[in-house]
């Protein structure tokens, strides 16, 4: 905000003005106090320039000065508010800092047993200022609170107090127990060495999940996870864009871990434990073996009316050809990425050489666009479709340019997907070019409402915009077409993780990106319908008052 200045009218200001010889602009500065007097005298003193500003711009100096007295005045509270609040806590520092340091090795009794005597643990894990004496502490933490860090005080030093509890099921007793010496990471990231007791009556891995553990592998692990500690790091990676290496190591940063244990745990995290996890949580979440709507729009029509659908391409998301193959298929399968052989056939056969593109600017479309500026990479981008409120609906991995061949088969797959009553409308970069292309091939594609998004229609000629732009095409309505500027914007950011992917956990990810999306639009789908609702009907006031004005 601008700092308030009594006098503004001291200030000048640049105008430029053309001289009456060679048509050349001058530079000249003229107090701000003449663009604002008022008296014919002062006006026809002033350029012709200055007099064409206030024409088409009028103001007056009483008013101008109001509205920086005003600016001014609010200025000036909210400055104050700031200093008496920064001012507040400078007077707090030397507190805050004495009861922290009074608090971290309390002098008190027992809290389960009362004793005063003997030497006491502190626990922060079971609460602040939770002390007991070593007794209670090993019965408090024998059966319960396994994953605690207590500390022995001595002497007002706090040392680490070693545990080594046992992992094991309560509800189950058999005589073919046995136990076996497990590492934990619990939910802060932090290592512990546990007794696992498990029995032949079921596979360890299961016996840990009960335990809400996550085995780091299959058959017979030797290391598990919290599951807290998964779910953080799931939404550190899908909502904070963070890798898996840069979380770790946040934690080791936020915990004080050894770096042994970050490397350890990083190690352990990154050999398919943490893609596994991911699906089932998926699985579990979802309820995949009952459901298949979850990534369904709601709002959508599902059997008749009207289906308005976005395509574009991001050609952010690559993938280097260095960076390895898959062993194995994507855990999602085709459930919003088509199979690459389907896409890379379809491609193949597809003839959209020869293509105009006099109605745009800009490189959509472009057969060639890859030739020379891709040569390392094995994916070259993501294309994909969303309906209009957002929900992710079909997505492929490209190998060239945006071709004409990739929108065609997203359409065809959406069509496949939808039933016949539904009429779509697809929105789309090139829809004029694309819409040429049906013509030309006699597609019966071409019976589709094609439209442009808003705000890319202006890369196109002027009969194109009339033509196709969904401000000028009926039954469009706000639709402004940019959804997918809005996923992409959320999506690009997980591309310097997944260059480095293989194409397996690359699509994986991505899928998993693209649910959470979904999940996010759903939650918030009731509250943006309304404010969307508000605004038609406001757009629909001010278009009827100025219709009845002209």
């Amino acid at each position: 905000m601008p700092k308030y200045r009594p006098n503004v009218f001291k200030h000048k200001v640049t105008v430029l003005s053309r001289s009456s010889k060679g048509g050349r602009f001058k530079r000249k500065d003229v107090p701000l106090k003449d663009l604002f007097s008022s008296g014919p005298s002062d006006t026809q003193q002033k350029p012709q320039e200055i007099q064409h500003e206030i024409s088409v711009a009028p103001c007056t100096s009483s008013t101008f000065s109001v509205n920086v007295e005003e600016e001014a005045v609010n200025t000036r509270k909210y400055a104050a508010k700031k200093i008496k609040q920064c001012n507040a806590w400078v007077g707090k520092r030397l507190l805050l800092e004495n009861a922290f340091f009074e608090s971290s090795a309390p002098h008190l009794p027992c809290c389960s047993c009362g004793t005063d005597e003997g030497d006491r643990v502190l626990c922060l894990d079971c609460g602040p200022q939770v002390v007991r004496c070593i007794d209670c502490t090993m019965s408090y933490h024998e059966d319960s609170n396994h994953l605690h860090k207590p500390q022995l005080i001595l002497d007002g030093i706090l040392q680490p107090f070693p545990l080594k509890p046992y992992l094991r099921r309560v509800d189950h007793d058999c005589d073919s127990r046995s136990r076996k010496t497990i590492q934990v990471f619990d939910e802060k990231g932090r290592l512990h060495n546990c007794w696992l007791v498990t029995c032949s009556c079921e596979e360890e891995c299961a016996s840990l999940v009960r335990l809400n553990l996550w085995p780091a592998s299959p058959d017979q692990p030797r290391v598990a996870f919290h599951m807290d500690l998964m779910n953080l790091l799931h939404f550190l990676l899908l909502e904070g864009h963070m890798s898996l290496k840069g979380a770790c190591q946040s934690l080791g940063c936020r915990n004080g871990l050894p770096l042994h244990e970050v490397n350890l745990l990083y190690l352990n995290l990154v050999s398919e434990c943490f893609e596994e996890y991911r699906y089932f949580r998926y699985r579990c979440h979802n309820l995949n073996a009952v459901l298949d709507e979850d990534i369904k729009c709601p709002a959508c029509p599902k059997e008749n009316g009207d289906l308005f659908v976005s395509l574009d391409a991001n050609f952010g998301l690559v993938r280097k050809r260095s960076s390895g193959v898959s062993y194995t298929d994507a855990k999602h399968k085709s459930l919003l990425f088509a199979p690459q052989e389907d896409v890379d056939h379809f491609v193949n056969v597809y003839d959209d050489h020869n293509i105009s593109n006099d109605c745009s600017n800009f490189q959509a479309g472009d057969v060639l666009r890859a030739k020379n500026k891709t040569k390392k990479l094995d994916t070259t981008g993501v294309f994909g479709a969303s309906c209009r409120h957002g929900f992710p609906l079909s997505f492929l991995n490209l190998r060239h340019g945006e071709r004409l061949a990739y929108a065609a088969f997203t359409i065809d797959c959406i069509l496949e997907k939808a039933q016949p009553s539904v009429k779509l409308h697809v929105i789309y970069d090139i829809a004029c070019t694309l819409t040429a292309h049906f013509k030309k091939k006699k597609d019966k594609k071409l019976e589709l409402d094609m439209a442009l998004p808003v705000f890319h229609a202006y890369g196109h000629k002027m009969a194109c915009q009339v033509a196709y732009s969904t401000r000028w095409r009926c039954g469009y309505g706000l639709t402004d077409g940019e959804v997918m500027e809005r996923l992409w914007s959320y999506l690009r950011r997980f591309s310097s993780i997944t260059k480095e992917m293989t194409p397996a956990h690359r699509e994986d990810l991505l899928t998993d990106a693209l649910l959470h999306y979904s999940r996010r639009k759903r939650a918030d789908i009731g509250s943006s319908l309304v404010l969307l609702m508000d605004r038609a009907v406001r757009v629909k006031e001010d278009s009827s008052k100025a219709l009845e004005e002209i």
